[in-house]
């Protein structure tokens, strides 16, 4: 899940999530990642279960139960990484190259992620 300020309606919350991968082969510095996006009501005042399904042979990303995104490219261990063992990353990340393109907020005091739970399965 990635968002930026700039997509998020402050007086609804409503905004947008985008699911991308990024691996050797596909990232935003080669402007290539594969990236879906969806529209999320009320994205920034209330819960979401955000979902990553990581399979042998795939990878799906969804929100509220809602799958928006697949990706599914073994050409090469670039493009397929997804064998190996991964980090998962939780982070609030304010302004950069992607979210500071429009500024940063100036009125902005602070900002909060709240996290309720992250879960793992392992598939038998």
């Amino acid at each position: 899940m990635e968002n930026v300020g700039f997509e998020i309606d402050k007086a609804t919350g409503d905004g947008k999530t985008h699911a991308s991968l990024h691996c050797g082969a596909y990232y935003f510095k080669l402007r290539n990642q594969p990236t879906s996006i969806t529209e999320v009501a009320s994205m920034s005042n209330s819960f979401h279960t955000y979902t990553m399904e990581w399979y042998p042979d795939s990878i799906l990303i969804g929100v509220d139960q809602q799958m928006y995104f697949k990706y599914k490219d073994k050409s090469s261990p670039l493009a397929w990484p997804f064998d190996k063992a991964q980090n998962l990353i939780l982070d609030l990340a304010i302004g950069g190259g992607w979210g500071g393109a429009q500024g940063v907020d100036s009125t902005m005091t602070s900002q909060k992620l709240v996290v309720d739970y992250v879960r793992v399965y392992q598939l038998k």
